[in-house]
């Protein structure tokens, strides 16, 4: 059976490939970036339905959950903290808004009722430590 799934932070490395899986095994892709974001078109599937807004904005976040009523969310979008400054994942700021995003999608998802919620981190959570890290 096709399965409806949403993933935020589509753009990426992780979410394209996740996006590209999905979309391979004949399931309603949805993808959410930034609504600057770029996505590189050799990294998209054509079917996958690409939704350009902010998490943070609740209203257009929970009209979007409700109108696709996806059955798996992958939660992949976070603030890497890679700015002017370098790499700081520990930075109060980027930690609340990835929280306070994080819990507006669990807002929207909540009339959805998704089967699965799956909520990954970045590899920049690690801070400027050696790469590949060591897990």
């Amino acid at each position: 059976m096709a399965e409806c799934v949403l993933i935020t932070g589509g753009a990426g490395f992780i979410g394209s490939k996740v996006a590209a899986a999905h979309a391979a095994a004949g399931d309603e892709v949805h993808v959410i970036v930034r609504p600057r974001g770029l996505i590189r078109s050799s990294r998209m599937a054509a079917n996958v339905i690409v939704a350009h807004l902010h998490l943070d904005d609740v209203e257009t976040l929970s009209t979007y959950v409700e109108q696709a009523r996806p059955t798996i969310i992958y939660h992949l979008a976070s603030d890497t903290g890679r700015g002017t400054g370098g790499l700081n994942p520990l930075d109060s700021q980027i930690v609340m808004g990835d929280l306070r995003n994080f819990l507006t999608l669990l807002k929207a998802a909540r009339a959805a009722t998704p089967r699965i919620l799956v909520r990954a981190g970045s590899l920049a959570e690690y801070g400027n430590g050696v790469t590949p890290s060591r897990e």
